[in-house]
């Protein structure tokens, strides 16, 4: 990979980081103090994911990638809740993850 390439990928890691310190706010409408961070949520939505598919003959490593993924974008457009979605209009979760991961070669057609 070029330098470019390298720093794009560098830059969508860290980002990613932020997803340990995001809380999931729909626990905080149901009164629970300290929800689980969003990373807490993917990882065990991944281990779901692989076992379910290893389970039912699909594979389980493209689940368990799109389970680790599937809410990356809350980085940038956060958690937002289920009732809050009937007043906003929040960009696609697909482009958030291609300005997420622009210039990143592995993730790109480029």
């Amino acid at each position: 990979m070029s330098d470019d390439q390298d720093a794009a990928a560098i830059r969508f890691i860290f980002e990613a980081g932020v997803l340990k310190r995001a809380a999931r706010t729909g626990w905080w409408f149901a009164g629970v103090k300290h929800p689980e961070s969003i990373a807490d949520h993917s990882h065990r939505t991944a281990l779901i994911g692989m076992m379910l598919a290893a389970m039912e003959g699909a594979d389980p490593a493209r689940v368990t990638m799109l389970c680790v993924l599937h809410d990356t974008q809350e980085t940038r457009i956060t958690d937002i809740p289920h009732i809050a979605k009937r007043y906003l209009t929040p960009a696609p979760n697909t482009a958030v993850t291609t300005d997420q991961v622009d210039g990143w070669v592995c993730c790109t057609d480029r």
